[in-house]
C-alpha cells in the first residue's frame, strides 16, 4: 500500500511541470496577451506549466501596490486573474 502511494505522488509530479519563460520564448498568441495585460505594470515572473498534457502560463506582474496573476492558455485567452494587496514586511 505504501509503495502504491508512493508511486501514484511520484507519477502526479510528473504530470504537472512548469519552468521559468522568457517573453520572447511565448508563442504569439500568448506573448499578444502579455502585453496587452501587462500595460504599466511590471513583469515579475513568466511560468509555463503543463499539467495532464494542457499547457497554460502563468504571468506574476506588480502595479500600484498590487501583485496581479494571470493564467492564458497556449490560445491566448485568460483563463484566471487574482489581485492581491502587497505586505511591504514580506518583500
Amino acid at each position: 500500500m505504501v509503495a502504491t502511494t508512493a508511486y501514484g505522488q511520484e507519477k502526479n509530479e510528473e504530470s504537472h511541470q512548469h519552468q521559468l519563460v522568457k517573453m520572447e520564448e511565448l508563442p504569439a498568441a500568448v506573448k499578444a496577451t502579455v502585453e496587452r495585460e501587462a500595460q504599466g505594470k511590471q513583469i515579475e515572473k513568466i511560468k509555463k506549466e503543463t499539467e495532464h498534457g494542457v499547457t497554460k502560463y502563468e504571468v506574476d506582474m506588480i502595479s500600484n501596490g498590487k501583485e496581479h496573476e494571470i493564467e492564458i492558455s497556449e490560445s491566448g485567452k485568460v483563463i484566471e486573474r487574482h489581485e492581491e494587496m502587497i505586505d511591504e514586511g514580506t518583500r
